[in-house]
Formats: C-alpha cells, structure tokens, sequence
C-alpha cells in the first residue's frame, strides 16, 4: 500500500510539472506574438543577453568607387547580394544596414574591395508583422572588367551573380541561393548547405561544388574538370561539355541531360541517376543499392558496379560494335528484357565497353534492333559444374561451386 501511494504522488508531481512547463511555454509564445504585433523583435546582443527591441527602420548608402578594382571580398550574414555588369565607366557600390547595427565596414586596399557587415544584434525571432526586407547589396561593375579573384560568402542570404569575368570565383552560403550567369571564370568553386544553386552559361577550367542537401541546377557549362560532391541533394546537369564529371553523393539524385563529356564518374552509396543522350568516351558507375537508368548512351568504355541496385541501359550504335560486361553472382540479369543468370561477358567490336557488375541487382539492355545470335566472343564467368545436354543447343550453368567458363563461338 505505501508504494502505491508513493508511485501516485510521484505521478501528481510529475503532472503538476509538466502543467508548469506547459504554462511557461504558453505564456512566451503569448509575449512573443504581442511583441510582434507591437513592433518589438525578440534580439540576443554581442554578450549573449536577450532583450526586446523596437523594430529597427533600415538606413542606405551608395558609394562610388574607384577604378582599378582587381578582387573582391563580401563577408555577410543575412544579407542578400547583386554583382552585376553597367555600361558606366565605375563601380557602384549600394548597401543597407539597420540601425541597431554599425554601419557596414568598407575597405579598397591594393586594388581589393573589402566588405564586411557588422551585426550588433541577432534575431532571435523575427518581427513576422513589421520587418521589412532589406534591400540587396548591390555591385554595379564596368563591362569588360576582369578580376583576379572574387570572393563571396553569406549565412542566410541569397548571392547572385551576372556577367563577371573572375580568374577565381567562390561563392559560400549556409541557406541561402546561390546564382551565377554568363561568367566566363577558370575556377569557380560553390559551396552550400541547404540553399539551392543556380547555374547558367558558366565556362573556365575547373568547376568545384559542395552541397549537403541543396537543389542544384547546372546548365550550359563547360569546364575542363568538373568535382561535385552532394550528400543527399539533387543534382541536374543539362548541356554540360568538356573533360571529367566526378559525382560523389551518399543519398542524393543525379541528372545528366544532353551533355558530351570526356569522362564520367558516378560514386554513391544509394543515390540514383538518370542519364539521359550522354555522349563520352568513359563511364564509371559505383553504387550500394541506387537506380542507374540511361537512355541513348553512346559510351566509348564503361564501368556500372552494383550492389543491390538496378541498371536499365539503353546504348546507341550497331550492336556488333560494342561489348560490355554483366557480373551479378547474386541475382538476375536481364538483356534486351530476357532474363539471363549469372555473370556474363559479351564481346563485339571495340568502339564500345560498358563493363556492368550487379552482384544483386537487375541488368536491363536495350537496343535499337536484336542481338546478334548467336553473340561473338561470348565469355560467361560462372562457378563451375556446368551440363551440357547431349544434342541441345541449350547450356545450363549449375551455379554451385567455383571458377568460370567460357564459350566461343564461330
């Protein structure tokens, strides 16, 4: 009996605790919301304190800059930013702060224009009811000017960037967009978290992206190297030209879409990619357990490595001028629909190779008219043990022990 009463005054503690919870949570959503529709926002200073204040009004300033102007640093937190192109003869530098904060830092040093925001206050929760955006620095800079490097990088804020010319160009951001158009630049490299990217008529030499889990959206590039990194984002790339394409992502998607490269490579855990009228002279494809479907590959060599996940493989050309490899110990291969078992080797001409290792996952080969039968140079790596019906034109693999066999046929 008296554990039975202790156990029930444990219980009525509890609810009277969580009651009080309850009631303090309530009452600061109610102190927010008032605050908000009062015009306050609830702020943390330099010192960590918390405090109301009185929504602040925005201030602007412009500033004519000189020429000469060869590199470029923004260093921002919530602010979005515009680098684009005048027919003016200077730049053009427009910016806003709001009032609680010390007015924007401001350097030209050694040909370099520095920028640096300095926030006093953070928002803790924004004034949903009174806080009026601000407007986005801007950059206006003189057709035809060429910098040694530009340099970008922001928290939350949205970069955008049209018709600079930059040996260099980096763009950083946490959670905001990124956007770049018709920038000739030998390297750019975008870095981002969550925000999406944007990228059009971009041409240099090497291309660098990292991405946790943005949407990424690249058309009309060519780059002599491309490195793509996504976790588990999803990556477009449409009209890409030039050398390698090297995906990496662990979950995320990928999309190649009319493009003609030197090489590509595709190495993820469980993402997936469509490939669709890719021309190139090499592909390589790596994956746990994602999707690899193409259509109208026209591939010179190639590599696709499974674990568990599936290949649909649609390749141009005569069938006679290509040969690949299936390896899927582990499961079913399908050719042209039909279902073959085991590992096989299919050797033609040489234009074509795409090697295909799916230990268990599904192989499906499409092509344009019948493979020939029977196939040239058929090599089929199976275990041992193999019965060969007397009179059949039938083979039939008992995959139960080791080694491989292989079959040529005149």
């Amino acid at each position: 009996m008296e554990v039975m009463a202790v156990n029930d005054s444990i219980k009525k503690l509890l609810k009277i605790i969580l009651s009080v919870l309850a009631t303090i949570i309530a009452l600061g959503f109610i102190t927010i919301l008032l605050a908000n529709v009062t015009g306050y926002d609830l702020m943390q200073d330099e010192n960590g304190r918390y405090k109301f204040m009185k929504n602040a009004n925005i201030l602007s300033d412009t500033m004519d800059l000189q020429t000469g102007i060869q590199a470029l640093s923004f260093e921002l937190i919530s602010e979005d930013i515009k680098i684009v192109t005048t027919e003016a003869n200077t730049f053009r530098l427009e910016y806003s702060w709001l009032e609680w904060d010390e007015k924007p830092s401001i350097s030209v040093s050694g040909g370099k224009l520095v920028y640096k925001t300095r926030e006093k206050l953070r928002h803790v929760v924004s004034n949903f009811f009174h806080n009026a955006a601000k407007p986005p620095i801007t950059l206006y800079v003189p057709k035809g000017t060429s910098f040694e490097n530009a340099n970008v990088r922001t928290a939350s804020g949205n970069i955008e960037i049209n018709n600079i010319e930059s040996e260099a160009l980096s763009a950083y951001s946490t959670s905001g967009a990124i956007t770049a158009k018709k920038s000739p630049v030998k390297t750019v490299t975008i870095e981002t978290s969550t925000g999406g990217v944007t990228l059009n008529e971009l041409k240099g030499v090497n291309f660098t992206l990292r991405t946790s889990s943005a949407i990424v959206r690249v058309e009309d590039v060519s780059f002599e190297t491309y490195d793509v990194t996504s976790n588990s984002g999803e990556c477009s790339f449409t009209n890409a030209s030039g050398g390698n394409l090297k995906v990496q992502s662990t979950t995320g998607s990928l999309s190649i879409n009319g493009s003609q490269l030197e090489g590509f490579d595709f190495i993820t855990s469980s993402g997936s990619a469509n490939i669709t009228d890719l021309v190139t002279d090499e592909i390589l494809v790596k994956s746990d357990s994602g999707n690899i479907t193409t259509k109208r590959l026209d591939v010179a060599k190639g590599s696709f490595t499974m674990l568990s996940g599936n290949v649909d493989l649609d390749l141009t050309g005569s069938e006679d001028e290509y040969s690949f490899i299936i390896n899927s110990p582990l499961n079913n291969v399908y050719l042209n629909n039909k279902n073959i078992d085991g590992s096989q080797t299919y050797s033609g001409g040489q234009t074509y190779s795409p090697n295909v290792n799916v230990p268990t996952g599904n192989v499906y080969q499409h092509t344009s008219s019948p493979m020939p039968n029977p196939m040239p140079n058929v090599t089929a790596i199976l275990p041992t043990n193999v019965t060969v019906g007397s009179g059949e034109k039938t083979l039939t693999f008992d995959l139960t022990g080791g080694g491989y066999v292989k079959i040529t046929t005149n």
